[in-house]
């Protein structure tokens, strides 16, 4: 049974940041649909499902998905699995809240930024060495305060715009 997501009813998200500097944003979002490999007896399947629930554990978002129940139904699942981020794709829909925000002006860590914007990410903190991109500006450090070690954010139009006037 998929749930239903509308703006019916209001809701309230209460978001604990943990003191410890391995924090991070959540890669993907509530509602938004997901694609993941699973092997069950030498077969390889594709599955889908929309994120109903996000927590962060042991330094790593969990994802709680619904399934796409129209899958497969030579194997048994459950309506409901739990993933971690890095078992996870993106799948864009009319429900993908990341379409709704302006790409360009959004903060990313390190990995993705990189990947969003076709570097490595040691390229990434090459140029900021460098003086290619100013802190402040183009990067920040998102640590929490105290913390010994920074936790990069590069802001992507901001970098878009520097690699490509440092191209022409």
């Amino acid at each position: 049974m998929e749930k239903a997501f509308n703006n019916s009813s209001s809701h309230i998200w209460y978001i604990a940041v943990p003191s410890s500097g391995g924090f991070t944003e959540p890669q993907f979002h509530f509602g938004e649909r997901v694609r993941w490999s699973l092997e069950e007896q030498g077969n390889l399947y594709q599955l889908t499902g929309r994120i109903v629930g996000i927590w962060f554990y042991n330094n790593c978002w969990n994802y709680d998905i619904n399934l796409d129940l129209a899958h497969i139904e030579e194997i048994e699942l459950e309506e409901c699995v739990t993933l971690q981020d890095v078992d996870l794709s993106l799948v864009c829909d009319e429900c993908a809240l990341r379409d709704q925000l302006d790409p360009l002006c959004e903060w990313l860590p390190t990995q993705r930024a990189a990947k969003r914007l076709g570097l490595l990410p040691e390229q990434l903190r090459h140029l900021r060495q460098q003086g290619k991109f100013m802190q402040g500006y183009h990067c920040r450090d998102a640590s929490v305060p105290g913390s010994r070690k920074p936790l990069w954010q590069w802001h992507i139009g901001r970098c878009n715009e520097a690699l490509a006037t440092r191209t022409q």
